[in-house]
């Protein structure tokens, strides 16, 4: 069990732009993206930067790069979890393996800075696992994902079809609901982040204007299927 209040449950299904919600959070100034400090599954883009050297000072600075280079180009879009950054990488360690792998002395460190940040739960099995280990974080359920899904899946696989939907009946008490449907809609979608933000009870709810550049190439990797 970890009594960090500052940790976010992220839950989603797969295919549902979970990580994109993560990444565009972390530039508000009180949220760390999945920083690749483990070097299981390590993203493309970052082979050559080691993140655990960094000063906190100095990972802070690398946000806006880090983040914008976990999107693929454009005709790396099927290698997509090639590119992505995620809970083995930050963590060490991820939801179903909690029991058996502690999570990494980096992630210790950057935890006790006092900055939000995330780990995924992409099942009810996992959710109430991230849950029973971290009971006093802040969990976040996305929602109304069916359109994003699908689109994700086309973008990213050539399987198609649709992720089950595996959270369907995880809603626990003071449980916080993102509505992924505003996706492409900026205004709305970005209206929806504040209001998360102030639902985390987040006083400067102002983001880095750089987001825009990372929301806008997210969206334009799905241009031609929307």
């Amino acid at each position: 069990m970890y009594n960090n209040s500052n940790v976010i449950v992220l839950c989603f299904n797969q295919y549902s732009c979970g990580k994109f919600l993560s990444n565009i959070l972390s530039y508000n100034k009180n949220f760390i993206p999945q920083f690749p400090f483990s070097n299981e599954r390590k993203p493309i883009q970052t082979t050559n930067v080691d993140y655990t050297q960094m000063s906190f000072d100095d990972l802070l600075a690398a946000k806006h790069d880090t983040i914008l280079r976990s999107l693929p180009p454009i005709n790396e879009t099927k290698n997509w979890r090639e590119y992505e950054l995620g809970c083995e990488q930050f963590w060490g360690t991820y939801a179903d393996q909690l029991d058996q792998t502690p999570i990494c002395n980096k992630a210790r460190w950057v935890l006790d800075q006092g900055k939000y940040c995330f780990i995924m739960g992409h099942d009810i099995d996992q959710a109430n696992l991230l849950v029973k280990y971290f009971p006093f974080a802040t969990v976040i359920k996305i929602i109304n994902d069916r359109r994003i899904n699908l689109l994700s899946i086309k973008l990213k696989t050539d399987w198609g079809g649709r992720s089950k939907d595996c959270l369907k009946d995880f809603n626990p008490d003071h449980c916080l609901y993102f509505d992924i449907d505003s996706l492409f809609n900026k205004q709305r979608f970005f209206e929806n982040i504040d209001r998360l933000l102030a639902d985390i009870k987040i006083e400067d709810r102002s983001l880095d204007p750089r987001v825009f550049e990372y929301y806008q190439k997210y969206c334009d990797l799905y241009r031609d299927i929307v």
